[in-house]
């Protein structure tokens, strides 16, 4: 029920044309009495976290730091005071929930395989956005479908969250993915061609690989790895103006069609907060969102780091990094670690609640079942501890 909830909160829906964030919270309204309380030293954290931001907002405000005429609901409350909540929500999803996100992510998937055959982005064309390929672009970045959701960036990091997902059910539930939904998901994600998932996938790989190979010794797996290293490299060198071909191919798509990388104007974005944060170090912008503006338009920093620093200042940003260090374990950090080279080129987390903050929370969550651990809660059961405790005996 919660994986199906956490899925919806991702996709736009018939006749709205938009998401849904109350979707986020109810599955603190389905436990039906097993609500699970986790309260640690990071929820601890997160609550000085959710009051500072509200001291700030307010503090800022009274003191014409921030001069906004607009009293609508972000500039009255702190989006942080979600972030204790987002938390609690996290701690709800079990194995099974995790399980009907990543296939209902498969049919996703084929939505945006079906919307790349028939050449749109999006079924839904009412939506910003929505645009019909009729003149191809060889650049698959231009012709992104976005699945069921409202752009190409939430599929991109739906594709991120599967990834994790699946390796972590895989490692500590032997649960494996059917090879053709794996199949289905990876073609779909060459499609919709989010760069900085890639990076960031690339990037859990590559970690996962190399902690994988400093716990062996040298046996029988080291060996074979010698011998693919090797079989690998005669091969580079037998067919490598065919590898350079695609190689560079790769390297085009990857910039656009530009000889040197294409940041599509983060780099004036970034130049902009950096600006700010610079004259605004301590307070930010009061704890309301800071946005720049880019080609007419409000835009993001593009960069979780630089986003919260600019919103909130460098002191609450400094809690963020301690509550995120201090979840660090070996369990975890590859999965976290990913999140946050994603994040450093997507605004995909602090948000105070989002599908990544959920994401980011659950996996914090992972190999600290029972570490400063000060109160739970459960109305039917105190020992009800099975969202977290699986993990923990193994």
């Amino acid at each position: 029920m919660n994986g199906a909830l956490l899925f919806l909160s991702t996709i736009v829906l018939p006749y709205f044309n938009q998401t849904f964030r109350i979707f986020y919270f109810l599955p603190l309204l389905t436990k039906r009495g097993k609500l699970v309380l986790r309260i640690d030293s990071v929820f601890y954290i997160l609550v000085i976290i959710a009051v500072l931001s509200q001291i700030n907002l307010m503090y800022s405000y009274y003191n014409g730091i921030r001069t906004e005429s607009d009293l609508s609901i972000q500039h009255i409350v702190s989006f942080n005071v979600l972030t204790p909540i987002a938390y609690i929500i996290a701690q709800q999803f079990k194995p099974n929930d995790l399980r009907i996100f990543i296939w209902l992510f498969v049919i996703d998937a084929l939505f945006v395989i079906a919307q790349s055959y028939y050449g749109v982005s999006t079924f839904y064309t009412n939506i910003d956005g929505f645009e019909e390929f009729t003149n191809i672009n060889d650049l698959v970045y231009f012709n992104r479908p976005f699945g069921l959701g409202n752009n190409a960036s939430v599929f991109a990091e739906k594709l991120l969250a599967f990834v994790l997902i699946v390796h972590y059910l895989a490692k500590y539930y032997s649960y494996n993915m059917p090879k053709i939904a794996l199949a289905i998901v990876t073609f779909a994600g060459i499609l919709n061609f989010g760069r900085t998932a890639f990076i960031a996938i690339l990037f859990f790989f590559a970690f996962s690989g190399s902690m994988k190979f400093l716990k062996s010794t040298v046996n029988k797996k080291v060996a074979y790895l010698l011998l693919i290293f090797i079989m690998s490299s005669f091969a580079i060198i037998f067919y490598f103006d065919q590898i350079s071909i695609w190689f560079n191919e790769v390297i085009r798509q990857f910039t656009r069609g530009n000889e040197s990388i294409d940041l599509a104007g983060r780099d004036l974005i970034w130049n902009d907060f950096v600006g700010f944060i610079s004259n605004n170090l301590f307070l930010g912008n009061g704890s309301v969102k800071y946005f720049t503006d880019y080609n007419g338009q409000q835009a993001t920093a593009h960069n979780s780091f630089l986003m919260i620093i600019a919103s909130h200042g460098i002191i609450i940003s400094t809690l963020y990094a301690i509550a995120i260090l201090h979840s660090l374990n070996r369990k975890n950090i590859i999965y976290i670690a990913s999140i946050l080279v994603f994040s450093g080129a997507q605004y995909s987390i602090f948000w105070g609640i989002s599908f990544n903050d959920i994401i980011l929370f659950f996996f914090m969550g992972v190999g600290n079942e029972n570490r400063n651990l000060r109160f739970l809660s459960s109305l039917k059961n105190k020992d009800d501890l099975y969202a977290f405790n699986l993990i923990a005996r193994k």
